[in-house]
């Protein structure tokens, strides 16, 4: 008999169902859904999942045994704590922010189902950025300083954020305290730009949210995937490290509009920073975090740590191509045995990234999707993880989102090309 899991992201599974949301985001969250999805379908899950009704056309594409569609309005908790009850395994993705991730967390906690997603010890660390910031002190690791901004009736109080902003060097950040990804970061070279942001773009800012000010330090944007099981199997073995991913981050200054689109695995000093990494992290007590989580880091020459990620993270997409064994067999596994780090070997290269797309072609949406999109996915099997969509009336910007398979970063951007070429053939503009 197979075992049931009930597999959920947020944004693809009806979380936004009474919001309009922008495809980039139900691109990217479709794509890592689809993805952990066949990961589980190849170790004979029984597999219950929710999908969003704007999506709704992608559900053919999802190697699932029951989808529930979450229609326009409709509150998607009822399902989820309904799919909870019904199976053994519970796997989510959700934002930190709003306690959302928490929230959904405590539901399956309490139902006793076997949670395969980092536990809420994890999450409360992980989901301020605050507390990361006093984690990666508290454990002695570099990490660059991070003050809470005081609220005044609602947002940061103009005068001690000031006064903040005298402790260190500019640039800076303000970034919300609980801000997923690359989300409302704002950037600041010089103390005319906080003030001029302060004196007219603070209003931009959420009411009530907590937010912080954050020392900018120069380096690559990368991140790391972690396998950890240190609480169930063994308190002093050190967590697996499964990638370092190169990470493609656009900060566009003081009007918050900072935007992450992908990455690629393996870094080209893979092997040099896995063994620094692996150093500073060694004795590290990661007891709160089972399972598979991320790190994002700066790198130039030496680490700083910037947050930890207490979920799947949308590198995953890219880790399940490069990788000889899949990912959620090692999770499996590694909840009753120690993980032998030396049986794992990345033997191809992927960049995994989402594409914003115009198109300026002659056909409708139904006749694209009808005839375009199925050609798409028999050229490019593998590497149209989510092919391209719209949600907007006139049906001119689409989102898509790709990641390669291949033998070396040459072939990788060799097969990017070739994608590229094919949806320019096919009326579509890479904006």
């Amino acid at each position: 008999m197979s075992r049931k899991i009930f597999i959920f992201e947020f944004v693809s599974g009806g979380g936004f169902s009474k919001e309009k949301i922008p495809t980039s985001l139900l691109c990217e969250g479709f794509s890592m859904l689809r993805s952990i999805i066949a990961d589980f379908k190849k170790l004979n899950f029984d597999i219950a999942t929710l999908l969003d009704i704007r999506i709704k056309f992608f559900s053919s594409l999802l190697d699932s045994d029951s989808i529930k569609i979450i229609g326009r309005n409709e509150d998607f908790l009822r399902e989820f704590k309904n799919l909870v009850k019904k199976s053994e395994f519970c796997f989510i993705i959700a934002p930190e922010f709003s306690q959302i991730l928490r929230d959904l967390t405590e539901i399956i906690n309490k139902s006793g189902k076997k949670l395969l997603s980092v536990g809420n010890k994890g999450i409360e660390i992980a989901s301020s950025k605050l507390n990361t910031y006093k984690f990666f002190k508290a454990n002695q690791l570099p990490t660059p300083e991070t003050y809470l901004i005081p609220n005044n009736n609602g947002y940061p109080d103009d005068s001690e954020l000031l006064k903040l902003s005298k402790k260190f060097k500019f640039p800076m950040l303000i970034k919300p305290d609980d801000g997923v990804g690359a989300e409302s970061i704002y950037y600041f070279s010089s103390q005319s730009e906080l003030e001029n942001f302060i004196e007219v773009k603070k209003v931009s800012l959420e009411y009530k949210r907590r937010y912080i000010l954050q020392e900018f330090i120069l380096g690559r944007d990368l991140s790391i995937l972690i396998l950890n099981n240190q609480s169930l199997i063994d308190k002093k073995k050190p967590p697996v490290i499964l990638s370092v991913n190169s990470q493609e981050i656009q900060i566009k200054g003081s009007g918050g509009n900072s935007e992450y689109s992908g990455g690629m695995i393996p870094f080209e000093e893979n092997d040099i920073l896995n063994e620094k990494i692996n150093n500073l992290l060694e004795n590290i007590d990661f007891q709160n975090f089972i399972g598979i989580f991320g790190i994002d880091f700066l790198f130039d020459d030496t680490i700083n740590f910037i947050e930890i990620n207490p979920r799947l993270t949308t590198s995953y997409i890219g880790l399940r191509y490069v990788f000889n064994v899949n990912p959620m067999e090692l999770l499996l596994k590694s909840r009753k045995e120690s993980i032998n780090i030396k049986d794992l070997e990345m033997i191809r290269h992927s960049i995994f990234r989402r594409v914003e797309l115009e198109y300026n072609g002659k056909q409708s949406p139904k006749e694209l999707r009808k005839n375009v999109v199925p050609n798409i996915l028999k050229i490019f099997p593998t590497e149209f993880i989510t092919p391209p969509f719209s949600l907007d009336k006139e049906r001119k910007h689409y989102s898509c989102f790709l990641a390669t398979k291949e033998k070396s970063k040459e072939g990788s951007l060799k097969r990017l090309n070739k994608i590229y070429s094919y949806l320019n053939e096919e009326g579509f503009s890479i904006c």
